[in-house]
C-alpha cells in the first residue's frame, strides 16, 4: 500500500467512527482543553487519531480516571485497616553475662511464661490507620 493510499484509507476510516474535538471532549468532560490534550498525548485516551496538529476523539470516549489524585465520593463507605498496640510495662529480674544473654533468657522466660505482665500496667496505648483504596499509613497515634 502506497502513502496516498493509506492516507485515503486512513480518511475513511475516520470518517466510519465518530470523533469529537479536544474542545467538545473537555466540555464533555469538564476539564481543560489543554488537559484534553495531555491525556491524547499520553495515551491515556484509547483509540484518538491525529489529523495535522489536531486529536480526534471517539465520541463514545469516556474521560479516563484522573492518575494524578484520587477523589472518592463522599457518600462511598470505604474499608481500613486499624492496627491497636498496647504496651504493656513491668519489671523483671534476670542474670547474665551481657545485654543479648539477658534478652535471650528474658524471652526465653517470657514464651514458657514464667514471666507473665500484670493486667492494668498499661504505659501507652496507639493507633495505626492503613487505607487500602490509596494504599497509604497514618503514622502511630498515641490516645
Amino acid at each position: 500500500m502506497t502513502a496516498a493510499e493509506a492516507a485515503i484509507f486512513q480518511k475513511r476510516l475516520i470518517k466510519m467512527i465518530e470523533y469529537i474535538t479536544t474542545k467538545e471532549a473537555s466540555e464533555k468532560w469538564n476539564i481543560s482543553r489543554r488537559r484534553v490534550n495531555t491525556l491524547c498525548q499520553e495515551g491515556k485516551i484509547p483509540n484518538v487519531a491525529r489529523v495535522g496538529n489536531m486529536w480526534l476523539i471517539p465520541s463514545d470516549s469516556t474521560k479516563p480516571l484522573d492518575g494524578r489524585s484520587f477523589k472518592i465520593p463522599n457518600n462511598e463507605v470505604r474499608r481500613f485497616c486499624v492496627s491497636i498496640e498496647e504496651i504493656i510495662c513491668e519489671d523483671f529480674v534476670v542474670t547474665a553475662d551481657s545485654i543479648e544473654k539477658a534478652i535471650q533468657v528474658a524471652v526465653e522466660k517470657y514464651q514458657k511464661e514464667e514471666f507473665v505482665l500484670s493486667p492494668g500496667n498499661i504505659e501507652s496505648k496507639q493507633i495505626m490507620v492503613y487505607d487500602k483504596g490509596n494504599d497509604t499509613f497514618t503514622d502511630w497515634i498515641e490516645f
